[in-house]
């Protein structure tokens, strides 16, 4: 495939794996299990807790160390 200057190669599309579901069930909130962990906990940097479950977090749901500041994060 010959490609111009400046052009982008075309999108490939994939199948995901079949381990994806197991992926995607670990990166949910440890407090309701029904949203994503968004948000950051420090000072134990555990990605933790949905957004709306971060409001009234105040010990990390998976070390219980208490958290001084929530990020909210972005994973692309």
């Amino acid at each position: 495939m010959v490609m111009e200057r400046n052009q982008q190669p075309p999108v490939q599309r994939f199948r995901a794996p079949g381990n994806l579901p197991a992926l995607s069930s670990s990166l949910l909130c440890l407090t309701c299990k029904q949203r994503p962990s968004i948000m950051l906990l420090l000072p134990c940097s555990h990605l933790a807790v949905c957004d709306q479950c971060a409001r009234t977090t105040e010990l990390c749901p998976r070390c219980t160390r208490p958290v001084m500041c929530i990020i909210r994060t972005v994973i692309l």
